[in-house]
């Protein structure tokens, strides 16, 4: 055996084959149903992709909710749904933690609602959880 071999038994399909199955050991493999749904959600993710970058030059990387620069760790919202096509009218720019916190709740309750049209200034509402119930706070 070279200096730049591999020992023969790391190397070849079979090894591949016995990582894969360390790696799957204690999962549930994959069904067609799973498959077909983990199909169609990239498949969305491809889709929304192309409406990215003209989301970043309208809302310029800021929060559209505080007007703060987040650069590269800005989070895009899709106001009415993946279910409705991405455009610039259903997405806008927030902050993670406005986004992640605020709107979906994680690590706590959700106190954020938006609603309206991205595309336009003034035409998204904000509407904030205060003493349990919704109050509209301003249009962003």
């Amino acid at each position: 055996m070279s200096d730049g071999e591999f020992p023969r038994r790391l190397a070849g399909p079979f090894f591949k084959v016995k990582a894969n199955r360390e790696r799957m050991k204690g999962r549930k493999p994959k069904g067609p149903t799973a498959r077909a749904r983990s199909a169609k959600k990239a498949k969305k993710q491809r889709d929304a992709a192309p409406i990215y970058p003209a989301i970043d030059l309208r809302d310029g990387r800021c929060s559209r909710l505080t007007g703060v620069y987040w650069g590269d760790l800005i989070h895009r919202h899709h106001m009415e749904g993946r279910s409705v096509p991405s455009s610039l009218e259903n997405v806008i720019s927030l902050s993670p933690d406005e986004h992640l916190v605020g709107i979906h709740g994680r690590g706590g309750q959700k106190y954020l609602r938006l609603k309206g049209n991205a595309h336009v200034i003034g035409g998204v509402e904000v509407w904030r959880k205060v003493d349990g119930a919704w109050v509209k706070q301003a249009n962003i």
